[in-house]
């Protein structure tokens, strides 16, 4: 969020014009991580994070944090 406002922070005081910002964009992450979302929604809702933290902790969790 603090990245969202300092990019419109940089195009209101003339830093930056909106067609650098809009080209300065990586498509790509936005994606990933508009995928990532609803992935970990699922995973929440259907019990499959609980079940892979307690995997992850069981073998992991001897070597401490």
């Amino acid at each position: 969020m603090a990245m969202v406002i300092a990019a419109v922070g940089m195009v209101l005081t003339g830093c930056l014009t909106i067609e650098e910002a809009h080209e300065s964009i990586d498509w790509r992450t936005v994606f990933l991580v508009a995928g990532m979302l609803p992935l970990g929604m699922a995973m929440e809702a259907t019990g499959t994070a609980q079940y892979l933290a307690n995997i992850m902790l069981d073998t992991l969790g001897q070597f401490g944090p």
